[in-house]
Order: C-alpha cells, then structure tokens, then sequence
C-alpha cells in the first residue's frame, strides 16, 4: 500500500467526520445565529484536519518502516500485503500485551510476540518471517515500532440497528427538577359572540387543564471479562458504551412514539387517546393521503412551527410508488428534491410501526413537534466500575472478586405533549 493510498484513506474518513460533526453542531446548537454555528463548525473542521495531517505524518515513517522489513523478501504472496501484515502484527502485539497485563508494547518480547503471531496468524508466513529477523522496539519503527497501533486502530462491525429519530426532530427539552414538572394548559378558548344594543352578553370562561411529567428511568448494564478486554484489539469497553448509547436513543424514540404510559415508561404519542387518526389497516395509502393529513393539522389550528413526517421504510416505499392514473409518480420528485412531503422534512426508522400480514400496513405520522416536550432529570450518562457488586438471576456477584469491568448506563426522562390535536397518527396498508 504506497502512502497515497493511506492519505486517501485518511481524507474519506475525515470527510466522514466532518460531515458527523456538522450534523451533531447543528442539532446540538439548534436555532441559534447561523454566525455562530458556522464558527463552531469551522473550529471542528479545523480539528479533524489537523489530526488528519498527523496521523498522515505518523503513517509516512511507518510505512517506510515496514517496507524497510519487508521490502526485500521476494517469496512474500501478493495477499500478504503490508496493511495486512501491519495489522497482524498489531493485533499479536496486542494479544501479547494483554497476557501480561502490559500498557505498551515494550514490555512484551518479541519471542511473545512471534509466539502469539503463529498461534493467531499459522499461515502468514511474511509475519513470521519479520517477527523473527528484527529486534521489537517500540522507540525505533524499523525495529517494530510500527506494532504499536496508531493510525492503524482495531475496527469492529457493528450490529445493524434503527435509525435514531429524537434528535432529528428538534424538540423541545426541559429540565425536570426533582424529576417532575407541572405545565397550565388552556384546553378551550373563550367564546365571542354577537349581539344586538341592549343584549347582554353571557360569562365566557376558558378551561384549562395541565401536563404533568414525571422522570421514567431508563437503564441497562453489561458485566465484561477483564481477560476479554486485556486480550481484545479493539476497544472493545468503548464499542459496548457506544453500542448502549445508540440503543438508549432507540429506546427514546420508541417510547416518544410508542410507550405505555405506565408507572415506568413514558406515554408515547400512539397511545394518547387525544391525538388525531386517519385510516385503518384495511385503508389503502392513496394519492391525496398526504393532503389529507396535513388538511387535519390545519382544521384543528395547528401552528406547523416544526412538523415532520415519520415513515416506516416499507411505508416511505409506498409513497415513493405512489403515481397519478396518467403515470407520473405523485410524490417522489419532491421527496428526492427536497427531502420533503408536502413542504415538510421527513425521517423513516424501523422504529416506526410496520406489519406484515396478509394485507402489509404501517404507521405514518405527521406533527408538529414544537408542541411535544422532552423531560430530562438525569440525561444519558454510562458509569463504569471496577469494584462494584450486582445481581443476577438473584446471585450477587463482585465485579473486583470475579475481575470483571461493569458497564452502566442510565437515565431519567419524559415525555409529554402539549397539544395532542397537532400530531396525526396514519394507518395505511399497501394499495
């Protein structure tokens, strides 16, 4: 692998990082000056490329370092190229390591190494072939300094997983203070009426009513081998922390739109009596179906301030299929130009309700969500113990005397909606 190919490595992932990190800046800051979102968007650019241009740095001696090792043995295989052999060598150092409860690469042999090598690696015959010519040290990259991983980093693959939808949605969060919070709503108006010069008018009166939210606790927690994390090439405490994180979020979207309501989950929008409805299983998604929902939010005064459409992806299909008697597609110009349905963004995720019977129908919704609120008493946040005890399967086991790493994570929120009239909730099957 020449060194331009590593750099076009480093570009497209940075690319990838700039473009994670535009989206996140822009959700985190939200409605802000546009001013200040560019500046913190030129400083995380900034970042990424400077890192970028160092590990590209770092890789130039490190690459010269491995032709240098391997460059003149003409029996190694055309498979056996250098980012393969690096990468071996990296992970039966850090295989070594991890036996020994090592830090860094230096307090490991090359002996251990080699040894580790040809138990994990038997057939890479230029990995042995290099372990066993040069000295390992860690200061010096011809000598093996390239095992230490640092532009090379351990991947893993994660598992496949919903599309998050809370923090697409730009909802409104408000701290629960004690983890609880009570909010006067006005439920109907005052009514105006006419009259002639001596009618006296009647006492008009406006009912009100309130939100209420209560913190739900949201947790989990994973016990892992302290073995497994020394032996591991990849960050593997991380990995399970981020894969909790990404399935926290999903928990948040399925209880915003799907939660019981009882004593400890959120009320989720489909099971508020007091929202709007359109179709059925049996009702086909037609034409005009989009229309027809926006034409209810409006009927019922809604100020569409921040609507969106969420989709199942079978039910974005759907609509995307959809097309006119004449021929044209109904929808997806707009859907591909814009991003948009009916002048208004929408996001598909599994999360989103779809069944598969012998007539498929799925759950479409439409609102406006400046009138959902997001409570948060204790926000998402993961612990990590060493020391700890927990319970399970009604044994109480410590995380010190089994030399375990316990990973946690937790949460205390809500979820409530102020106007229940601004969200519609579809069901359609598939015409």
């Amino acid at each position: 692998m020449e060194m331009k190919e590593l750099e076009r490595i480093i570009d497209e992932r940075s690319q990838k990082q700039i473009a994670s990190a535009k989206e996140e800046i822009k959700n985190e800051l939200g409605a802000v000056p546009q001013a200040q979102i560019d500046e913190a968007v030129k400083k995380a650019v900034s970042e990424i490329n400077a890192k970028a241009e160092n590990d590209k740095a770092e890789n130039v001696k490190y690459l010269e370092a491995f032709k240098e090792a391997v460059g003149g043995d003409t029996s190694i295989k055309a498979k056996e190229t250098p980012v393969t052999i690096v990468n071996q060598m990296i992970a039966s150092a850090v295989s070594a390591m991890g036996k020994k409860d090592a830090h860094n690469v230096t307090q490991v042999t090359n002996e251990e190494i080699l040894a580790q090598a040809k138990k994990d690696f038997p057939y890479s015959k230029a990995l042995h072939r290099v372990l066993e010519t040069k000295t390992m040290n860690a200061g010096t990259p011809s000598e093996g300094g390239f095992t230490v991983p640092l532009a090379f980093s351990g991947e893993y693959i994660d598992a496949l997983v919903a599309n998050t939808l809370i923090d697409k949605l730009n909802i409104r969060r408000v701290p629960l203070v004690n983890g609880n919070l009570s909010i006067p709503r006005m439920d109907t108006t005052s009514a105006i009426s006419w009259g002639g010069e001596e009618t006296v008018g009647g006492i008009t009166e406006p009912t009100f009513g309130e939100v209420n939210m209560h913190a739900k606790k949201l947790f989990a927690k994973t016990a892992m081998s302290n073995t497994l994390i020394r032996s591991s090439g990849v960050n593997i405490e991380g990995w399970v922390a981020e894969d909790l994180m990404r399935k926290a979020r999903i928990a948040l979207d399925d209880a915003l739109l799907n939660g019981t309501g009882s004593q400890y989950q959120p009320l989720g929008l489909k099971n508020n009596p007091n929202i709007q409805s359109s179709g059925g299983t049996s009702t086909a998604f037609a034409v005009t179906t989009p229309n027809d929902m926006v034409a209810l939010l409006e009927q019922a005064n809604v100020r569409m301030e921040n609507v969106h459409w969420l989709f199942n992806p079978i039910g974005e299909s759907w609509i995307r299929n959809k097309a006119f008697s004449s021929g044209p597609f109904a929808w997806s110009e707009e859907m591909n130009r814009s991003g948009t349905l009916r002048g208004y963004q929408f996001h598909s995720s599994s999360t989103v309700g779809y069944t598969d019977t012998t007539t498929d129908y799925a759950d479409f919704w439409l609102g406006d969500f400046a009138e959902m609120m997001f409570g948060i008493s204790k926000d998402i946040s993961i612990e990590v113990s060493r020391e700890g005890t927990f319970t399970n399967n009604g044994n109480v086991i410590s995380a010190f005397d089994r030399d375990l790493t316990l990973i946690r994570l937790i949460a205390e929120v809500d979820f409530a909606c102020r106007q229940p009239k601004a969200f519609v909730h579809g069901t359609y099957s598939v015409s």
